[in-house]
């Protein structure tokens, strides 16, 4: 099965759920799908997908900060302290996960040679290129950002927490 570069008006409609975000640049969200050796994109989501990662590790330390905790207190995920909390946040094992349980698998566009079972790696890419495609439509808007965030259960935190931060 051959997948067409642009999405579908359902499809769109589909991944702003997911993602509790709606796109204004349609390419943006098309290249987040992309999977590395897609028949599209030879690079695929792979520079997103690091963007995305450095995008969500920059939310949860924000957050983490706004929340007072110290990196000696033993954090709660519902928190979102520090060390063992952020690492569980925004580990592999856990974007994975979250992709799967999300649907992502049904929209990334895959390559030819693929058999059409998105693998870990795919996976994950694309959950961070996600969150990078989030962040830059919305003209690194970070509130919006961590309300998708917040949306996709990827953070419990919220962008008002970081801006009482400083108060």
């Amino acid at each position: 099965m051959v997948q067409q570069l642009s999405l579908s008006n359902e499809e769109e409609v589909a991944l702003a759920q997911i993602s509790g975000y709606r796109f204004k640049n349609k390419r943006l969200l098309e290249t987040a799908i992309q999977s590395r050796g897609s028949n599209f994109l030879w690079q695929g989501n792979e520079r997103l997908s690091v963007v995305g990662q450095t995008t969500l590790t920059m939310c949860i330390e924000l957050i983490g900060c706004a929340t007072g905790r110290d990196k000696g207190e033993q954090p709660t995920i519902t928190d979102i302290g520090m060390d063992t909390s952020r690492q569980e946040l925004a580990s592999r094992e856990r974007l994975i996960q979250l992709g799967r349980t999300l649907g992502l698998a049904k929209f990334i566009r895959l390559g030819n040679s693929c058999p059409g079972t998105v693998a870990p790696r795919q996976m994950l890419s694309a959950v961070q290129a996600l969150i990078a495609a989030i962040y830059l439509d919305s003209s690194m808007d970070l509130q919006q950002t961590m309300h998708a965030l917040n949306h996709m259960g990827l953070i419990s935190g919220t962008y008002d927490q970081v801006l009482r931060y400083g108060e």
